[in-house]
């Protein structure tokens, strides 16, 4: 059910929107900005902010990524946010995206996603399935990435989205620097 993007735009999504005016004034320069000013809706409102939030990844602000990823509307929360990792412990968002945001070497994001009919067929329509999926494969993606395994640290939070659900990956090394090659990006 798509309907919720006909919706008014949420009080949290006006603060985070004042904030990346504030931001990134250039925002305004967007195909997003112009549609959210003609149609200032719950759908719009979340596309500027999606590309607030990649900005600000590319910019060298991954903490506001992170929170993006982690809190956004459809998030199926563990705890307190969506941010899950190849640990059990409870993440504390705040010190994560600290890490993540000081981190001296590459921080890579991936997005997984699948259409809506093959994540019901294979039950990859919620954050536990991801999870496990994406502990269960995170020593092939160090692999792909040529970080080793013990290096290889990855945060992630599953989207509910109605067409395509799907995770976003934030993932670094803490030691050895990895790099990414076409094979790689087909292996992961």
């Amino acid at each position: 059910a798509e309907e919720w993007k006909k919706n008014p735009v949420s009080e949290k999504q006006d603060e985070l929107i004042q904030k990346l005016l504030d931001d990134i004034p250039e925002i305004t320069d967007t195909h997003e900005w112009e549609d959210y000013k003609q149609n200032p809706n719950q759908g719009n409102a979340s596309e500027l902010i999606r590309w607030g939030a990649e900005h600000q990844m590319q910019s060298g602000n991954p903490d506001i990524y992170l929170r993006y990823i982690a809190e956004r509307p459809r998030v199926e929360k563990v705890g307190d946010h969506g941010l899950f990792s190849q640990h059990d412990e409870e993440i504390d968002l705040g010190e994560v995206a600290k890490t993540v945001s000081e981190h001296p070497g590459n921080v890579w994001t991936m997005v997984f996603s699948l259409h809506r009919q093959d994540a019901e067929r294979l039950s990859y329509n919620n954050a536990e399935s991801w999870r496990t999926i994406c502990r269960a494969k995170s020593g092939l993606i160090a692999k792909a990435m040529r970080i080793p395994e013990k290096d290889f640290q990855w945060y992630a939070a599953f989207h509910n989205e109605g067409h395509h659900p799907h995770i976003h990956m934030v993932a670094y090394s803490t030691g050895e620097e990895g790099y990414l090659t076409k094979f790689g990006i087909d292996d992961i």
